[in-house]
């Protein structure tokens, strides 16, 4: 189970990817964030260090997905941000997580 590490990174990672995110739309789209969470973003390619490690690939791409999902949606929801969500991006959020659960299946 040592290779299971990059579970906790992965959660945190996007985590800190969705508050930047948040915080270059607050101020309105800056360059200064938006290149912050661009640079980010790019060098930090989690999915090439979760290849080299894995055990069962379909398995940990569908874990690494859920977990981007998640970790994205809840960091927004403890920013208040998911407050503003509509409808139609609650359904996107639910077919979102439904679609990687029957993938798989």
């Amino acid at each position: 189970m040592h290779y299971l590490w990059w579970i906790p990174c992965v959660a945190v990672y996007y985590s800190i990817y969705a508050w930047m995110s948040k915080k270059n739309n607050d101020l309105g789209g800056s360059w200064e964030w938006m290149w912050k969470t661009y640079v980010f973003g790019a060098l930090c390619p989690f999915w090439v260090l979760v290849t080299c490690v894995t055990k069962n690939i379909v398995l940990d791409a569908i874990i690494y997905d859920i977990l981007m999902v998640a970790s994205g949606i809840i960091t927004m929801w403890f920013m208040g941000a998911a407050d503003n969500f509509t409808i139609i991006n609650w359904i996107g959020v639910v077919m979102t997580i439904a679609g990687l659960i029957l993938i798989q299946t």
